[in-house]
């Protein structure tokens, strides 16, 4: 069974027929994650004689021991004109736009203390509105011109640099807001064993979906982050709400277009990710997937993710640490890189993993990818990452089992993604026979 029949793309003969002049070349389609079966879903709607309240009472799990009432699919009609919001678009004003354009090369030295004194006790009027305009877009131009257009993997570097030095640019606030994060990575998480209350979706249909996810990130060299955030909204969703196996690709790709907007300094385009579905789904169910998302995540869309506490604890590791020797650089992308991998194996197995707190399973990888290296876990790191050995015991164990069986696991994105150099071939790195004897008393 091919992954895009697991995820519950079943075929449709005539739908295949009747689309098969629109068929587009796919950039993912030659991979294992798709078959040339294509599928035209019904369109995504909210009938307006009912609230959108109503709506999701009715889909939220009503008691722990109880299946939903009704899933997801009772959304799903026909009639396209029953919708009871639209999408907004921002409509520019062209005639002010022209104007102030056409006064840009006479105001190129604006004495902004006579403007403001001139206006001083009157609103601003239209005309200096349109001067502070055009010069706001004289600096707006000057600012894009510092990177070239296809620069932008050094935009992502420097963004990437900036997120993780939040902690390291006010270190003396350092303690409360990791006290805060941790607070917070109890506040939004998905409840661990909500697979058995779904009906019609498994375990195994979730990593194929992860497995496609991470595919779909190194396709468009997303951030990491982007992919750890679309797992956790995919996640919290799916807790909450029971969805059909031929909208659990939509759920994710709605998931993952909310993260790159929420992350990226340039997010794919919402077609693209009409277009990496294989045109499964349409754009405007894209749209809706993600208007319902969410409502439903009651807009909590940055949570402290895995990836957020590795990134911290690794960073005050190295400083804090004989890693921070210029010898020891090697090493310590060793050490990195093979955190990483853990951290990211234990996105595809939900029913294990969603019982650990993010941050125990980031400084968990941070332990194990360090006795793989032959480095001891020191109090020091434990300071750091704020847990004592006899806390990560547990998860540390499944991790080693994780690792263990990564070259014979199903799905095999992230050990292809982690056989590249600039990943330091970490993924080919035998685990060692045993763990330390500490963990397995």
């Amino acid at each position: 069974m091919s992954k895009r029949q697991a995820l519950g793309v079943l075929s449709n003969n005539n739908a295949a027929s009747n689309n098969a002049q629109n068929v587009k070349p796919n950039k993912l389609k030659n991979s294992s994650s798709f078959t040339t079966a294509k599928t035209v879903a019904n369109q995504y709607t909210f009938p307006s004689s009912t609230s959108h309240n109503q709506l999701l009472n009715q889909l939220q799990f009503n008691d722990e021991n109880e299946p939903p009432q009704c899933v997801i699919n009772s959304l799903l009609k026909s009639d396209k004109t029953d919708f009871d919001f639209e999408i907004y678009q921002e409509k520019i004003n062209e005639d002010l736009q022209e104007e102030g354009i056409s006064k840009l090369n006479i105001i190129n030295d604006v004495d902004l203390k006579s403007m403001n004194s001139s206006h001083s006790d009157s609103p601003m009027m239209l005309d200096d509105t349109i001067k502070f305009q055009s010069i706001i877009s004289k600096i707006d131009d000057e600012c894009d011109n510092e990177f070239d257009d296809d620069d932008e993997e050094t935009k992502k570097k420097i963004a990437a640099h900036e997120r993780e030095n939040v902690l390291m640019n006010c270190l003396e606030y350092k303690d409360d807001i990791m006290k805060y994060m941790r607070q917070l990575e109890k506040e939004n998480r998905a409840k661990t064993n909500y697979m058995k209350k779904q009906l019609d979706i498994t375990c195994s249909m979730r990593s194929i979906l992860i497995d496609w996810l991470v595919e779909v990130s190194e396709e468009y060299k997303l951030n990491v982050e982007t992919l750890y955030l679309a797992v956790d909204y995919t996640d919290r969703f799916l807790s909450q709400m029971s969805v059909l196996r031929g909208k659990l690709q939509l759920v994710g790709t709605a998931s993952m277009y909310i993260a790159a907007k929420y992350e990226e300094i340039t997010p794919p385009d919402v077609n693209e990710f009409v277009y990496i579905t294989d045109d499964t789904y349409t754009k405007k169910q894209v749209l809706r997937m993600e208007h319902l998302l969410l409502k439903v995540l009651d807009f909590k869309m940055s949570p402290p993710t895995i990836n957020w506490f590795l990134s911290h604890y690794l960073r005050f590791i190295k400083l804090s640490t004989s890693l921070s020797n210029p010898n020891n650089q090697d090493l310590y992308s060793r050490i990195e890189n093979l955190s990483r991998y853990l951290a990211e194996l234990t996105l595809i197995d939900a029913d294990t993993f969603l019982a650990y707190l993010p941050s125990q399973i980031a400084a968990s990888a941070i332990y194990l990818s360090m006795y793989c290296l032959n480095n001891k876990w020191t109090k020091q790191i434990g300071e750091i990452c704020g847990y004592e050995l006899d806390e990560l015991k547990s998860c540390v164990q499944d991790m080693f089992k994780a690792m263990q069986t990564a070259n014979s696991h199903p799905q095999q994105a992230i050990q292809e993604k982690y056989k590249q150099a600039k990943y330091d071939h970490v993924s080919l790195i035998d685990p060692p026979k045993t763990l330390d004897p500490k963990l397995t008393n």
